[in-house]
């Protein structure tokens, strides 16, 4: 038979164990019901007006560089993507996941496209190379930010190894998707007629949320920015 002391110095022993073990599992289970309940919401608004800066005439800007032209004017588009959790979005994304086109019967096919991520408005400035930002480092709750859907810029800037490329007069316009890199094919610049662009929004903890906008673009450039989101292009968020 062990002795008193030994007795009761292995039952603390074991009792300290127990509730250590005990504080483990319910620091687990814990931070597990918080990551199921705390957890971002992502959700992508968009106003096809200069009001809230969704769309409007900016200086056209290098995005290797990150400096604005002194005389080459572009219109921009840009969807909001805003966090209505309880928690911050980490490493949020925006994927350009599919681009359809209204065919002269009226029925939208999927058209060439290369997938990629659109960039963060004014990322350069955030990343450390000047590249494009393509992943956002955190959103807060209740807290926006831009991420460019593209633009359009004056077709009298274009050069005409691009307009061949692009078989169109050289006074009509384009549209092109603000992707992480341009491709070679250029896959990632519309002409006039009517689109269907899928995005998938995610953050590494969110879960990912699909959007898809309208566009119609007439191929006219106005220099008036009233006349040019009135009638030279028209974006809209559908609603579902």
């Amino acid at each position: 038979m062990h002795p008193p002391e030994l007795q009761t110095a292995s039952l603390a022993d074991l009792t300290n164990i127990i509730a250590t073990l005990a504080g483990v599992l319910l620091g687990s289970l814990l931070e597990t019901i918080k990551s199921i309940i705390l957890k971002p919401k992502l959700r992508v608004f968009y106003d096809h007006s200069a009001v809230v800066a969704d769309a409007m005439k900016l200086p056209l800007i290098d995005h290797q560089t990150g400096r604005q032209s002194q005389d080459a004017w572009s219109y921009y588009f840009r969807m909001r993507v805003k966090n209505e959790g309880r928690v911050a979005a980490n490493s949020v994304e925006v994927y350009a996941a599919s681009l359809e086109e209204e065919t002269v019967a009226g029925q939208f096919r999927s058209k060439t496209f290369i997938p990629l991520n659109l960039a963060w408005s004014h990322g350069t400035k955030l990343h450390s190379s000047g590249q494009r930002l393509i992943y956002f480092p955190s959103i807060s709750p209740n807290m926006s930010k831009h991420c460019d859907i593209g633009h359009i810029f004056n077709p009298k800037l274009r050069t005409p190894e691009r307009t061949s490329n692009l078989q169109i007069s050289p006074d009509e316009a384009d549209f092109q998707f603000d992707l992480m890199v341009e491709p070679s094919s250029l896959s990632h610049i519309i002409t006039k007629g009517k689109y269907r662009l899928k995005i998938v929004v995610a953050a590494t903890n969110a879960k990912p949320k699909e959007e898809t906008f309208k566009i119609s673009f007439s191929g006219k450039w106005f220099d008036d920015e009233d006349q040019m989101l009135k009638h030279g292009v028209e974006i809209e968020l559908v609603k579902k």
